[in-house]
């Protein structure tokens, strides 16, 4: 059975106590996108292994939340394709970190295709050689 390492415990202002848990995918900073680019996202097959995070803990409470999968196609999680080949996660870190302690080898997400501009994630927008933004 795989684990993940504690990372700390907290108790939040409501007065729920949280143990945090290390994500097992190397962080990443998400690209910087537009939210109409994200309708662009297709379901795909994501391999664990081109994987990153774009936070760096979970907590045990939404890992338990998901340890018998996700509900239906509306509870896939998101995900950026980058050019390299790689992803990087937007939305359903829980998700994505339960399927991994599960032992599956992949999973299924929407995936938004790599960004068509060369500055998107720089922090900035730049002119593509055709000169639109």
């Amino acid at each position: 059975m795989r684990s993940l390492p504690f990372e700390s415990e907290e108790t939040w202002d409501d007065g729920t106590h949280v143990v945090n848990r290390s994500l097992p995918f190397p962080y990443r900073r998400p690209p910087a996108v537009r939210s109409s680019w994200v309708t662009t996202a297709m379901v795909g097959q994501v391999s664990f292994e081109h994987l990153f995070a774009s936070q760096r803990t979970v907590t045990e409470a939404g890992l338990k939340k998901y340890e018998r999968g996700i509900r239906g196609q509306s509870d896939l999680p998101l995900v950026y394709a980058e050019s390299d080949g790689t992803f990087t996660i937007g939305d359903g870190h829980h998700r994505i970190a339960a399927a991994w302690l599960r032992g599956e080898k992949s999973f299924y997400a929407r995936v938004v295709p790599p960004l068509p501009l060369s500055g998107v994630g720089t922090g900035r927008w730049m002119r593509t050689p055709g000169g639109r933004e």
